[in-house]
């Protein structure tokens, strides 16, 4: 259990939502970076990208998307810098798909108690 009541959740909305407020003061490279510090944080930081992406294309145009996207990029690969070591290990333990998962039948323990 974690003793102070956090995890990672309030740090990746925290970023997201930085990303919404600067995407709405149309500061897109920095909206972008935000964006992309919260996907660093937590992968459930991706849901925000088709919306984003869109958005983006609809209001500044494909090339100009693109081009943006660079900064996001960027922070991406910085900071997976002091992570490059465990690249590895990794990937096979994200994407293990022989992986077996325990499970318990909930009828069968409850005839047990």
């Amino acid at each position: 259990m974690f003793h102070n009541g956090l995890f990672n959740d309030p740090f990746q909305t925290l970023f997201s939502y930085l990303g919404v407020l600067f995407l709405l003061r149309r500061q897109v490279l920095i909206s972008l970076t935000f964006f992309s510090l919260g996907a660093s944080v937590k992968m459930s930081g991706l849901l925000w990208a088709p919306g984003v992406a869109a958005y983006l294309v609809s209001s500044i145009g494909l090339v100009e998307t693109i081009k943006a996207s660079w900064g996001g990029i960027l922070i991406q690969f910085l900071v997976a810098i002091p992570f490059r070591g465990y690249l590895w290990h990794y990937v096979h333990g994200s994407y293990e798909l022989d992986r077996q998962f325990t499970w318990f039948n909930v009828l069968l323990i409850s005839r047990i108690v």
